[in-house]
């Protein structure tokens, strides 16, 4: 079984997983600037609860359609920051 180099992080929380998404998905819907990075991870940091779970569901399921959103919220996952080699991932 594959196992990662390290893990960096163990819990990681799935809103912290859901805030790099967004981040990730709008910095390449609205590329610009580091100044627009800024200011767009700023929102996303800003959002409370209800609307960061709702920015996220309507991400995954309307604009991006990979339904992402499921794996985030389901509380059976556990997230964590792992390190691997890049030769033993298949994409």
């Amino acid at each position: 079984m594959l196992r990662p180099e390290k893990v960096i992080r163990k819990n990681v929380s799935p809103v912290e997983v859901g805030k790099y998404y967004l981040k990730a998905e709008l910095g390449g819907i609205f590329p610009g600037s580091e100044e627009t990075r800024k200011t767009i991870d700023g929102a996303v940091d800003a959002l409370d609860n209800h609307n960061f779970w709702r920015l996220l569901e309507a991400l995954s399921f309307s604009y991006r359609l990979n339904y992402v959103f499921w794996s985030i919220s389901n509380t059976s996952f556990s997230w964590s920051e792992e390190q691997w080699l890049a030769a033993n991932l298949t994409l």
